[in-house]
Order: structure tokens, then C-alpha cells, then sequence
């Protein structure tokens, strides 16, 4: 496959990360195999959640999706934890069939889910957790709104990565307007566009049961991977995670 029938690959972080500072191990892997990466920061991955909004988060991701497509770029969606869950919402109408027939080029070839939360229309992060913030959530009240953050990551998204790795990625960590949390899904991208889920069977935080329910939903058709790792792949796992987005992308490794 040469360079310039790659894809362009769009990163979609997780709630707390910055897509840059936490994923760099899996930037540098999938760049150095030919890759364009664009790693998005996410608006609402903020110090002060006044005026933020889930909107910002979505127009977010469709500005990033349009300006590739539009560039006629075929793109491949990678999204972690709660990435799944905006990047399945704010992906509607940028498949490549539906731009080709529309007369345009470029659009969305495959998508591919890092333990993400690949949840139906009408459902957020929030029921995914039974109506009620994950165990390891905080949610706190401030003058701009609430936000949340995360309780002892060493153990729920990082107990099997490098010590060294995970004190950086504590010190980037920032809190969330916690609206990113409870707001549903309009659409479920993974019912209509090609999709691989990277199913994480030691994970502290997105318990591999609800991975294996997010398989098993109405129109679920992904291309399943599996790995021993916690719930951040990108950093315990590196090489591998590179290569389940590379087999992604169309590569045969």
C-alpha cells in the first residue's frame, strides 16, 4: 500500500485526555507507518465548564471530519472510551458511499473502537452505567456548571501501563463538563459504517461485559479484536494497538 492510498486517520479521545499528549505512542506508530493522524483536543475536556456544551464536543469532531473530506480524503475514525461515543454521534453523513453519491470525495472508510462506548440512538455514557455516574466518576458542582473526573487512574485506566507512561498522562489529565456524560447519541455510526472494536479483556473501567454488550446490539457488525489489556491500549499495548488500526485502514499484517 503506498503513501498516498493511505488513509488520513482522525483520533477522538477519551473523557480527562488530550489527544496529543496521552495517544503520542500510538501517533508516532501509526506516523511513522505512512500516516496522516490528526489527534483532536476536545473543548469540553476543560478547567472551567462554563458555557460548555455537548454541542461544542460534536461540532467539534464534524468540523475535523469536514475538513478532511472535503480535502477528498478517505478517513479513518479511531475513538477511545467516551470518543465512541461522540465520534458515532457526530459522524452522520460523512461515509464515503453517501458523499460519492451526492458527487463528493473523501468520507469516512472505517471506524475503529478502543474500548470505546459504541451505544445506541437515545443512550449516553450515563445509562451505560445503570443511570447513575461509573463508581470511579466524580462529579463536582462549580460556578460555571459541573465537571468530572476521574478517581485513582493508576488503577482504572492505566494499572497495566509503564509507571513512567502514567504519571505523564495523570499530569495531563483534566476534568470534563459533566454534560458530556448524560447527553444521548442521535446516531449510532457503527450501524452503518464499517467498524472494528478492540475489545479490552482487562480492563478496570469499561468492564469487558459491557464491551461484549456493545457487540451484541441490534446492527452491530464489527471486525472484533481482542487483547489482555486495561483500558488504555495505546499506551500498554502500542504495537498492537498500531496494528489493529493499520488492518483498519486496509493494511495485511
Amino acid at each position: 500500500m503506498s503513501n498516498n492510498l493511505k488513509p488520513s486517520i482522525l483520533l477522538i479521545p477519551g473523557s480527562w485526555h488530550n489527544g496529543p499528549k496521552h495517544y503520542y505512542q500510538l501517533i508516532d506508530r501509526l506516523r511513522n507507518a505512512g500516516y496522516e493522524v490528526d489527534a483532536l483536543e476536545m473543548p469540553c475536556v476543560c478547567d472551567d465548564p462554563k458555557d460548555k456544551h455537548y454541542s461544542d464536543d460534536y461540532e467539534h469532531v464534524r468540523n475535523a471530519l469536514r475538513t478532511l473530506a472535503d480535502q477528498g480524503k478517505d478517513i479513518v475514525m479511531v475513538m477511545h472510551s467516551r470518543g465512541g461515543h461522540i465520534g458515532s454521534d457526530a459522524c452522520k453523513g460523512f461515509g464515503k458511499a453517501e458523499r460519492a453519491e451526492a458527487g463528493h470525495l473523501g468520507g469516512i472508510v472505517h471506524m475503529v473502537y478502543l474500548a470505546a462506548f459504541a451505544i445506541a440512538e437515545n443512550e449516553s455514557i450515563f445509562t451505560a452505567f445503570g443511570q447513575q455516574p461509573a463508581p470511579f466518576v466524580r462529579i463536582t458542582k462549580t460556578s460555571g456548571g459541573e465537571i468530572s473526573f476521574i478517581i485513582n487512574p493508576e488503577h482504572y485506566i492505566y494499572h497495566d501501563c509503564p509507571a513512567e507512561e502514567v504519571k505523564k498522562a495523570i499530569a495531563d489529565l483534566r476534568p470534563s463538563a459533566a454534560v458530556t456524560e448524560t447527553e444521548p447519541s442521535t446516531f449510532a455510526g457503527w450501524k452503518h459504517y464499517a467498524s472494528t472494536y478492540l475489545l479490552c479483556e482487562n480492563d478496570q473501567a469499561l468492564l469487558p461485559r459491557f464491551q461484549e454488550m456493545f457487540l451484541c446490539q441490534p446492527g452491530a457488525k464489527f471486525n472484533v479484536e481482542r487483547c489482555d489489556a486495561g483500558h488504555s491500549p495505546f499506551m500498554s499495548r502500542p504495537d498492537f494497538t498500531a496494528e489493529v488500526v493499520r488492518r483498519a485502514c486496509g493494511e495485511k499484517i
